[in-house]
C-alpha cells in the first residue's frame, strides 16, 4: 500500500480551505480507516477539532486513507482517533497531524495563521489527555464534579470552607487533580488557543470525559485548598491563562500579543517558533504572520522590532530571558528569547499580567526609533545611575522533577543560604535593621519593599504588618538551619519518609500539604515572584534592589529613555549587552531622572 500524497489545497482561495478527516466507524482491535476531503470554512461545514500533545515523533500506527492509501500517525493522535471513533457513525474531525501537509512550509504557515478560525467554527474541541494509566484519575473528578453540582449556590455562593468541609478534604481528588495535571497536554502552546476559541471544549481521558468548565471549577476550589505540589501551580497558572483568553473572546475584547506572550511563558513548544505562532490568533494586533521559512532567532528581533515601530515603548526589551545563560546566537541582547522556559517575572511589564502598581523610573520619557543598519543593534539614550558593586546568591524557585520532603528541605536549607547572603547585602556595615537608608526609610522597610519589587503608599501598612509576622516564622527557618535540625532529621528517616509516602496515600497527601502550605499566602506568592532567579544587589552608591540572575559586579545599574524600570548593562567592545530590567529601591518613581544626563549609546 502506497503512502498517501497530499494534493494542494484548492482550487479558490487557499486562505479559506481544509482537509477534514472522515473517521469511519469501526471496533475495537479494526484498523483506523479515513476518508480526507477538502473544504473551505466559508461553507460552516460541521466538524469538531481535535486537541491534543504531539508526543514522540515515531510512528506507532498507520491509518488508512481513502481505502488504498495509508498515513503514519505517532502514539498520540492514533490512541486519540482509535478512542474518539465510534462503532456504528462516521465522525467527522479536524486534526493537524493529518489534515496539514507537516512537510509543505508554505501550506502550514498559512493553515496556522487560520487556526483560531478553525477551532472557533468547529462544533467541539476534543481534548484528548491520553489513556488513563491509573485507570480512575477522570472518573473521580467526574463524581466530584456532579457532587458540585447539587451544590445549592444560592445559599452558599462563594462559601469555600462549606465546600471544603463537603467535598474538598478528601484525598482521592487531590490525587486524581495531580495526576490529571501531570498530562503533557497541560504544558503544548498549542492548547491555549484551541479551547479559548471553542464553542465547547470536553476534556477526554482514556473512555471518560469532563466538560471543559467542569475542569476549571474543580480548580477554582481546589486551588489553595488541596493543591498538590508547587509543580502543579504551573499547571494551575496555564488553566488561569487559558480561562482569562477564553473570557476574552467571548467578550470580543483581544488582548495584545505582548501580553498574550508574557501570560503564557511556562507553556512548551517542540518548535520554538510556535511560543509565538501558537498565541496569534488571540491577539488584537498584526505584528507578526506565522512563517516557517524564518528561524527563530530572526523571528523574535522582526517581532521586538514591529512592536518597538508601533508602540514606541522600550518596555518590551526588558523582558526577561533565560537567567542561566545569554546565548549570541539567539539574536542580540536586546530582543527577548521568547522560547526561554525558567525565566524571571518581568519588572517594567508586570502590570501586563497583575493588578501591582506601575513604575515610571524615567517620568514618562519616550524613545526616539533608532537601528543599526543591519537592525543588529539598537540606539537608546541612557542616564547612568551607578554600578554593582556587591551582589547576593540567585534565588531558585522550587521546581524539583519529583517533590518529596527531602527535596523539599534541601531546598529550604538552599533558600535561606540565600536569604542569609542577601541580608548581608542589605545591612553591610549597620548594626541594626532600624539604620537609614538614602531615602529616610529604615533598612527593614526598604528590605521588604525590595521582596515585594516595590508597593503602593495604600498597601505599605498592611504589608508592612504581614512581612514583620513572616520574618519572624523565617528566623525560626535560619536557627533550625543552622542547628541542623531540619535537614539531618529528614535525611536520617528519609528512607521511612519515602516508605510512608509511597505506601499510604494518607501520609502521601499529608506531606504534599506541608509543603504546599508554605506557598499558599498570596504576600508570599508576590514575594516569591519578585525574587525568583533574581539577586539582591548593592551599588557603590549604596542604592539597593533586585538585579537579574546573570548581573555581575561591575554592571552599570542605568536608566533607559521610554522604559518603566531601571536596567543593567555591561560594556562591551561595540557597545553594551542588556542584562535584564531590575529594581532599584529609591529611583522607580523617577526620583533621580535626569534627561539632561542621557547620551546615546548602542545596545547590542
Amino acid at each position: 500500500m502506497k503512502q498517501y500524497v497530499y494534493n494542494e489545497l484548492g482550487p479558490g482561495d487557499q486562505r479559506q480551505a481544509i482537509r477534514l478527516l472522515l473517521l469511519l466507524p469501526g471496533k475495537q482491535g479494526d484498523p483506523l480507516r479515513c476518508t480526507i476531503e477538502t473544504n473551505f470554512l466559508g461553507n460552516y461545514p460541521d466538524y469538531e477539532a481535535l486537541s491534543y500533545s504531539w508526543g514522540s515523533d515515531q510512528a506507532t500506527e498507520r491509518i488508512i486513507c481513502n481505502d488504498n492509501t495509508y498515513l503514519a500517525l505517532n502514539q498520540s493522535p492514533s490512541s486519540a482517533l482509535r478512542q474518539l471513533r465510534h462503532d456504528r457513525e462516521t465522525r467527522i474531525i479536524w486534526a493537524d497531524a493529518i489534515c496539514i501537509n507537516q512537510s509543505d512550509l508554505d501550506e502550514k504557515s498559512i493553515q496556522v495563521n487560520m487556526m483560531k478560525d478553525i477551532y472557533r467554527q468547529a462544533r467541539q474541541v476534543l481534548v484528548w489527555l491520553g489513556e488513563d494509566q491509573e485507570g480512575n484519575t477522570l472518573k473521580t473528578l467526574v463524581k466530584l464534579m456532579q457532587e458540585l453540582s447539587k451544590v445549592d449556590n444560592r445559599a452558599h455562593p462563594k462559601d469555600r470552607v462549606f465546600i471544603r468541609k463537603a467535598f474538598g478534604s478528601r484525598d482521592k481528588h487531590m490525587l486524581a487533580l495531580s495526576s490529571l495535571l501531570e498530562k503533557p497536554w497541560f504544558r503544548r502552546i498549542w492548547v491555549i488557543q484551541e479551547v479559548a476559541m471553542a464553542k465547547e471544549a470536553v476534556i477526554h481521558c482514556g473512555s471518560e470525559s469532563l466538560p471543559w468548565e467542569g475542569l476549571c471549577s474543580i480548580l477554582e476550589l481546589e486551588n489553595g485548598i488541596n493543591a498538590a505540589w508547587a509543580n502543579n501551580q504551573i499547571i494551575m497558572d496555564i488553566v488561569a491563562g487559558i480561562a482569562f483568553e477564553r473570557k476574552a473572546v467571548r467578550q470580543g475584547t483581544p488582548p495584545c500579543l505582548l501580553q498574550v506572550l508574557l501570560r503564557h511563558r511556562a507553556s512548551l513548544a517542540s518548535d520554538p517558533r510556535d511560543k509565538i505562532y501558537a498565541l496569534l490568533g488571540l491577539c488584537n494586533d498584526d505584528l507578526v504572520e506565522a512563517n516557517y521559512k524564518l528561524q527563530a532567532s530572526d523571528l523574535h528581533r522582526l517581532l521586538t522590532q514591529a512592536h518597538l515601530r508601533r508602540y514606541c515603548n522600550l518596555d518590551i526589551i526588558t523582558v526577561p530571558s533565560s537567567p542561566f545563560y545569554q546565548d549570541p546566537r539567539t539574536g542580540p541582547s536586546w530582543v527577548p528569547d521568547w522560547g526561554a522556559l525558567d525565566t524571571a517575572s518581568p519588572l517594567a511589564l508586570r502590570t501586563q499580567l497583575t493588578d501591582d502598581t506601575k513604575y515610571d523610573a524615567t517620568s514618562q520619557s519616550t524613545w526616539r526609533l533608532v537601528f543599526s543598519e543591519n537592525n543588529a543593534m539598537l540606539g537608546v539614550e541612557a542616564q547612568f545611575l551607578d554600578r554593582i558593586s556587591a551582589l547576593g546568591d540567585v534565588r531558585l524557585p522550587y521546581r524539583p522533577k519529583e517533590p518529596d520532603l527531602i527535596s523539599f528541605f534541601k531546598w529550604l536549607q538552599t533558600d535561606i543560604r540565600v536569604h542569609q547572603s542577601w541580608y548581608k547585602i542589605c545591612l553591610k556595615n549597620a548594626t541594626s535593621w532600624k539604620a537609614p537608608y538614602c531615602t529616610g526609610e529604615t533598612i527593614f522597610d526598604v528590605h521588604w519593599h525590595i521582596l515585594l519589587a516595590g508597593c503602593s503608599k495604600l498597601e505599605f501598612e498592611e504589608l508592612g504588618k504581614q512581612m514583620k509576622e513572616i520574618c519572624e516564622t523565617y528566623r525560626i527557618f535560619v536557627w533550625a538551619s543552622k542547628m541542623r535540625l531540619l535537614l539531618m532529621t529528614t535525611l536520617r528517616f528519609k528512607n521511612a519518609v519515602a516508605k510512608w509516602t509511597s505506601q499510604y496515600s494518607f501520609f502521601y497527601s499529608f506531606f504534599r500539604r506541608i509543603i504546599y502550605t508554605a506557598s499558599k499566602n498570596y504576600l508570599q506568592l508576590r514575594v516569591r515572584r519578585s525574587i525568583s532567579y533574581r539577586r539582591m544587589m548593592r551599588t557603590g552608591g549604596d542604592y539597593l534592589g533586585l538585579v537579574p540572575a546573570l548581573a555581575q559586579v561591575g554592571d552599570h545599574v542605568v536608566l533607559l529613555r521610554g522604559t518603566s524600570a531601571p536596567a543593567v548593562l555591561r560594556q562591551c567592545d561595540s557597545g553594551y549587552k542588556l542584562i535584564g530590567d531590575c529594581y532599584v529601591h529609591g529611583v522607580m518613581n523617577g526620583e533621580t531622572f535626569n534627561s539632561s544626563e542621557c547620551k546615546d549609546i548602542w545596545l547590542v
